[in-house]
Parts: C-alpha cells; structure tokens; sequence
C-alpha cells in the first residue's frame, strides 16, 4: 500500500491552518495599516480644526486692534469724567462680538492703564497676574499677544487674547486702554477636542505641554474628569503615550 496519499494528505492538512494563519497575519497587518493611516487622519483633521479656531480669533483680535474708530470713543470712556454715550456704545460693540460668536467669548473687557475693568460685556472679573503680565507686554510691542491655556486657580480654565488700543496723533503713538477677549474653553474649545468621527470606547485626543518633568494634561481626559491643567504624570512614564509624544 503506497504511504503518498496519506502523506499529501497530511501536507494538505497541515498547510491549511499555515495558509490561514499567513492571511491572517496579512489581514491583521492590513487592517493595523488601515486604523493607522484612519488615527493619522483624524489627528491632522483635529490640528486643522485647532488652527482654524485659532485663526479666527487672532482675526477678531487683529479687527479690533486695527480700528480705529473705537480708539476716540474709549478716550472719552477714560477721561473726567467718563462719558456714559462713549460707554454704552462700546459696551455695545462688544455685545455685537460676543452674540456673532456665541459659543466663544465668555466676557469682552476694557482695560485702563491700571488694570481696572472700565467697560464689560459678560462677566467682568479680575485679571490674574498671567494677563496684567500680558497686557504690559502687548502695549510695550504695540501688537496682539495672547495667553495659554491657564488655570485661574479657582476651578476655571481660560485662554485670553490682549488687545492693545493706541491712539495716533501728532506722529505720536500711544496706548489708550486694553481690550481682553476671555475664552472659556468649556464652551467650545474642549468639546471641539474630545470630538471623535464614530463611535468608540477608548477612542480620545489629548492636548499635552512639558511641564518641568511631568506631562500636564490642557484637556481633560474620557475617564478623569477635572483634569485639565491639574493632572501630572511623570514625563519618564515608560508606557504613557503622551509622554513618548513630547
């Protein structure tokens, strides 16, 4: 009795669970390949999206900063003493700014020389060291400058843009007031962020800077509410993702 049969057979038997374990592999890769260039894409989406936002309010900071007819109007707000028309009218405008883009600004303030908050639409608080820093900055350079992402240290989170109101005359340049356009990023920056095309459990963007030797999470996170500007992780953290992206 010839023994080939038998041996085909077991070669064939053997070489089916190889061949469908070599698709596998090549189908398991392929579709490794395939999430990898789907995450690359809903990575440059989310950049794309970030830059387009953040586009938009340097945009309504340079208008602001470029015109000139509310620059006589916060003269008058800020002489002796202040002129109510001057004041409604500008309250006005930055009423205007806040309803075109209602999802963004939390509060529009002016500004005087010392810090005080002359005229507000929407909230009018203090301004924390980080801004009064800021505006010093911005009136020295005579340009738009704006903050980071900062946590007020009162359960807040905020991005300001500065605005710096120069009055020219004479050939003489010189700063009459701030405007402080307030973000809270709550409203629309974080949802922006966690966002995700489709359904998934685990699926989530970080925003993430270098903060000394920790990794300092600007967002918060799917399952760590409140941690946005508050959780800390060890930048050596040999399998925290974040801390292999910085």
């Amino acid at each position: 009795m010839s023994r080939r049969p038998v041996l085909v057979s077991v070669v064939l038997a053997l070489l089916v669970p190889v061949i469908c374990l070599t698709f596998a592999v090549r189908q398991s890769r392929q579709v490794m390949r395939e999430r990898c260039a789907s995450l690359e894409q809903i990575a440059q989406l989310k950049v794309d999206e970030l830059r387009y936002w953040l586009d938009e309010r340097q945009g309504d900071a340079e208008t602001l900063f470029a015109s000139k007819g509310l620059v006589p109007y916060v003269r008058r707000i800020l002489s002796s003493p202040p002129d109510a028309v001057a004041s409604a009218y500008v309250a006005e405008r930055f009423d205007d700014l806040r309803k075109a883009y209602p999802h963004g600004y939390s509060s529009v303030m002016l500004v005087d020389a010392n810090g005080r908050v002359r005229v507000a639409s929407g909230p009018s608080v203090l301004l924390n060291p980080i801004v009064q820093g800021l505006m010093k900055q911005a009136v020295a350079q005579g340009k738009v400058l704006h903050t980071d992402l900062y946590d007020t240290g009162e359960g807040d989170e905020h991005l300001d843009w500065v605005v710096p109101l120069m009055w020219q005359g004479q050939g003489v340049s010189e700063p009459v007031g701030v405007v402080v356009l307030r973000i809270d990023p709550r409203r629309y920056l974080y949802p922006l962020i966690q966002m995700w095309p489709g359904s998934s459990d685990s699926a989530e963007t970080l925003l993430v800077r270098k903060d000394g030797e920790s990794v300092l999470f600007l967002n918060d996170l799917r399952h760590h509410k409140g941690a946005a500007l508050r959780l800390h992780l060890p930048l050596d953290s040999p399998d925290l993702l974040a801390a292999m992206a910085l």
